[in-house]
């Protein structure tokens, strides 16, 4: 019968949770705890029947092992030996045990005892499972701080002060940016880079905010160990030490590039409106996502704005343009935030007397959101009244001079068609007894009347007066043929041979008389390049692309001298 106090041992092992048995000095199991049979069992380490452990030999099952964690159990195996062979007093090894549903790790701790001269071999596995999970993550939170941590020291500038404000921790960026060492900043407080640009409320406003525990942010303007100023984005929380006591952690990104460039702006946009104002140019800045516009001063001035306020609705500005100018307004600026092309654009406006003011409006787009729509627009306006009143003035002038230049073309042209109405007259007379020849000399004098009619419809209209401008919307091809007419006189005078390569039939929003007026000044000066040459050759071509009608006037001239 087993006595009381090997009963009590017994009693002992079975209520400890780790897995414990003992061997003899051969390595052969002599007892083992519950918690050892228990996770047998569990394990299904016997297939079936009662488990007997006993007699087993533990040394030559880990010597023998084989599958995924046999490595483990060969230095299990060697351990167990060391301490048989008195090499050691005791062993631990750390090793994996997953099964398909969970990881498990347990430890495996082995030490010698003897008993009535007989060396026993304790073999004690415990479950750390929970241990090496939470190490794990903690591994694997340590990897994410330290690339944090590189990361911001590789970007940031990061120092750690006291509840006073004493630097007690800078990083390398510190020293870098600042031109000190840490020996110089450490126990230093931040003063030390002061610069003078900032009041004294401006820091006791910061120290107030994280002296509540609260975040302060805000842009500061320091000074380096050499002198040179340098500007820092900077975000202060307040954080504790182990023992709880209040410190001040300082994250800074140094901006100085940034807010150099944000001056050279602020002077160049002050000195871009100074100049645009001087030069009697108004600015406005469109917020496409509001509809809302800010205008200058002067733009106020040249719209004659009631509306005292700097910002204002983009439909006061439609409400002022010409009902005829608006459409063309609009497609301008459609055309323009839609392909990108040059905004450009005139058109009149109602003044306050109810006469109309000429307006030149340009601008581009300046900022677009992630889908490169649009948002924000800036542009001018110019009041170019006076200059249109000029151009009209020039216009008819030009027109003048070049009505001068052809009339005598245009004599000659009417007295070929006159002659032959005059001789067909006379052979009337002749012919009232043959009705086929009378009809062929009235049918000569219909012809004549005809042409007659057109040079000077043609000329009555190139000589209107233009003072009340009108746009329409005109065939270009047939511009073109019309100026060719008026210029096909001087042409012949001149034995110049002109041809036309009309492929455009497009169609263009334009004043007519004053874009034939243009079309004409090129022929004539294309005339007047070659009447000299032997070869007298002008060619005019229209073609079109997406955007634009091309135009072009080509002579067999010499052209334009290399000294000019």
């Amino acid at each position: 019968m087993r006595s009381y106090k090997d009963l009590f041992s017994q009693d002992v092992l079975d209520s400890l949770s780790t897995q414990i048995a003992i061997l003899d000095k051969y390595g052969a199991i002599l007892c083992v705890n519950q918690s050892w049979k228990n996770f047998t069992k569990s394990n299904s380490m016997v297939d079936h029947g009662e488990i007997k452990l006993e007699g087993e030999n533990y040394l030559s099952v880990c010597k023998s092992a084989i599958g995924p964690y046999s490595e483990e159990a060969s230095l299990m195996a060697s351990g167990i030996q060391s301490i048989i062979n008195g090499h050691q007093n005791n062993f631990s090894i750390e090793y994996p045990c997953h099964t398909e549903s969970k990881n498990r790790w347990f430890i495996a701790k082995i030490s010698k005892f003897y008993y009535n001269d007989e060396l026993h071999i304790v073999v004690a596995h415990e479950n750390i499972t929970d241990r090496k999970n939470a190490e794990l993550i903690a591994k694997a939170e340590n990897r994410k701080f330290k690339e944090l941590t590189e990361g911001l020291n590789a970007s940031a500038i990061v120092a750690m002060t006291d509840s006073k404000g004493k630097i007690i921790f800078t990083n390398e960026k510190f020293v870098e940016i600042s031109g000190y060492t840490k020996e110089e900043l450490i126990g230093k407080d931040h003063r030390i880079l002061n610069s003078g640009y900032h009041p004294k409320v401006f820091f006791s406003c910061m120290w107030k905010t994280i002296s509540d525990n609260k975040v302060w942010v805000g842009e500061i303007c320091n000074r380096k160990k050499d002198g040179a100023i340098y500007w820092v984005y900077t975000s202060i929380s307040t954080v504790h030490d182990i023992h709880g006591k209040k410190q001040y952690l300082s994250i800074r990104f140094e901006i100085t590039e940034q807010k150099n460039q944000e001056l050279q702006l602020k002077e160049s946009n002050e000195l871009w409106q100074f100049a645009l104002e001087g030069s009697g140019e108004g600015v406005w800045d469109w917020n496409i996502l509001d509809q809302t516009v800010i205008f200058s001063n002067k733009c106020k001035e040249i719209l004659q704005l009631e509306d005292k306020s700097k910002k204002t609705n983009l439909e006061n500005l439609k409400n002022k343009i010409h009902p005829e100018d608006l459409a063309h307004y609009l497609n301008n600026l459609e055309s323009h935030l839609r392909t990108r092309t040059a905004y450009f654009s005139e058109y009149r406006i109602i003044s306050n007397d109810g006469s109309y003011k000429w307006i030149l409006d340009r601008g581009m787009v300046m900022s677009r959101d992630n889908n490169l729509q649009p948002t924000r627009m800036v542009g001018t306006l110019t009041d170019i009244t006076k200059l249109k009143q000029t151009e009209q003035k020039l216009i008819q002038t030009s027109k003048l001079a070049s009505i001068g230049e052809i009339y005598a073309g245009v004599a000659h042209e009417i007295n070929n068609p006159l002659a032959i109405i005059s001789g067909s007259a006379s052979l009337l007379l002749n012919y009232f007894n043959d009705p086929e020849k009378m009809k062929s000399k009235i049918e000569a004098i219909q012809s004549s009347c005809l042409r007659i009619s057109k040079i000077i419809g043609g000329l009555k209209k190139f000589s209107r007066s233009s003072e009340s401008v009108e746009y329409s919307i005109c065939n270009v091809s047939d511009i073109v043929s019309e100026a060719v007419k008026l210029t096909s006189i001087k042409s012949k005078q001149n034995n110049v041979f002109v041809s036309t390569d009309l492929k455009s039939e497009s169609l263009i929003r334009c004043n007519e008389i004053e874009i034939e007026q243009v079309f004409i000044n090129l022929i004539n000066n294309a005339i007047d390049a070659v009447k000299e040459l032997t070869e007298k050759l002008v060619k005019i071509e229209i073609t079109d692309n997406e955007k634009f009608v091309i135009l072009k006037v080509i002579d067999s001239g010499l052209g334009i001298p290399i000294q000019v």
